[in-house]
């Protein structure tokens, strides 16, 4: 069964790549405001580190490109036939993601499916979850389990 890639336009890779460039663009202006301002080394030192903290992000961000490219033909691939809100529950979690979501909704002609997907999938920054972690421990080839207990005295 051949299945037909999804062809990105030249608009929908720069709304790929807007977050990186903007980032980009301001790691070097705050680098740049430096050697503009001279200022001195206390308030250099925070710029130094934004501009490289902003600088790594970007790079992180435009190394993912391929990813969302995949990304963008697995969901249109998806919902190709029928429109299946939970398969974007993963996408609408960062405003990267977001974009992703509003390129395979324009290339399929449900954009306003977007405002529902909007809603039912909000951005939570700071998400507490209880995790299923379990905490095993292996001595010699047996599993000896953690045991949390505060009752020891």
């Amino acid at each position: 069964m051949l299945v037909r890639l999804l062809m990105l336009t030249n608009k929908d890779k720069i709304r790929l790549l807007l977050y990186p460039i903007i980032l980009f663009l301001c790691s070097v202006l705050s680098f740049l405001t430096l050697f503009i301002l001279k200022v001195s080394i206390f308030l250099a030192i925070p710029f130094i580190f934004v501009s490289i903290l902003t600088f790594s992000i970007a790079i992180h961000l435009i190394s993912a490109y391929k990813g969302k490219i995949r990304s963008i033909n697995l969901l249109f691939k998806k919902n190709r036939v029928s429109f299946k809100p939970i398969s974007f529950a993963d996408y609408m979690q960062a405003p990267c993601g977001r974009q992703v979501v509003k390129i395979v909704l324009s290339h399929l002609g449900k954009q306003e499916n977007y405002k529902i997907l909007k809603m039912k999938y909000p951005i939570q920054t700071f998400k507490l979850v209880n995790s299923k972690t379990r905490i095993v421990f292996y001595k010699n080839g047996e599993m000896i389990p953690f045991i949390t207990d505060d009752t020891s005295k």
